[in-house]
């Protein structure tokens, strides 16, 4: 078996790469009070997934999708 390679990386993936160098950490950088969510959490090593319309994210287990299942998904919304 060979992965596919014919598909695009969903946004969540390319949007949380490790960061490649420092000044990529300090312009990404998050701190402990911004909160995310309808239950208004901080993110806490959680998979999230983020809506394509408002741009707002949202744990994977709040709304009930799994990384799995994110990425069958064009658009989440």
């Amino acid at each position: 078996m060979t992965p596919c390679r014919d598909r695009r990386l969903p946004k969540w993936i390319t949007d949380n790469r490790m960061p490649n160098t420092p000044a990529d950490i300090t312009a990404n950088s998050t701190t402990d009070t911004d909160v995310y969510c309808t239950c208004r959490r901080p993110w806490d090593g959680r998979f999230m997934i983020q809506c394509d319309y408002c741009d707002e994210w949202y744990h994977g287990s709040c709304v009930d999708i799994t990384q799995t299942d994110a990425l069958d998904i064009d658009k989440y919304r």
